[in-house]
């Protein structure tokens, strides 16, 4: 932690990188929120690794995090794809009993993410998985993600106002406001 304090140098980046690789969970999670400010878009595949090989949760916030920074074009397909699933052949999760609620954060952060990205092509992704049946608590981000999309995000949050009703009517318009 104390690295990612101190004005930034290549040797302090070159060592926090190494560190997303320890064996100690609590290290590589407290590197990576570290390597925040410190990393460059040359380190966009070793955050990527960190995302879909680390099991830890606070590893892949911190990530995502670090992807949506840098607007890390790359990382967009894996985004798209943890807003609808686990992506279980291409991410590594910690257990079984944690994998729901660990799913659950990753994939508002992956909403998060798109939308400050401005990545109008997940909408659609967006709107799939709000509309599943376990989606019941992505409303607000979904509609937070909406509103930093520009026009398109603006429509979608027009149509919704104008379809819905009770609080994803009010959800939306809050949004939009």
């Amino acid at each position: 932690r104390a690295l990612g304090v101190q004005p930034g140098t290549p040797v302090t980046r070159t060592a926090l990188l190494g560190l997303l690789r320890d064996p100690d969970p609590d290290v590589r999670s407290d590197a990576i929120e570290a390597l925040s400010p410190l990393a460059q878009p040359e380190d966009v595949g070793v955050i990527l690794a960190s995302l879909t090989g680390d099991p830890v949760r606070e590893v892949k916030l911190a990530a995502i995090h670090i992807l949506t920074r840098m607007n890390a074009d790359s990382s967009v397909d894996l985004l798209r794809a943890l807003v609808l699933s686990k992506c279980e052949d291409r991410v590594a999760w910690e257990d079984d009993l944690g994998d729901w609620d660990d799913w659950l954060d990753i994939q508002v952060a992956a909403i998060d993410a798109l939308g400050i990205m401005g990545t109008e092509d997940a909408i659609q992704d967006m709107l799939t998985a709000l509309d599943d049946e376990m989606g019941q608590t992505l409303d607000i981000p979904v509609f937070r993600a909406l509103s930093k999309m520009g026009c398109e995000g603006v429509v979608w949050l027009l149509a919704t106002i104008q379809t819905a009703s009770g609080p994803i009517r009010k959800r939306a318009a809050e949004a939009l406001a």
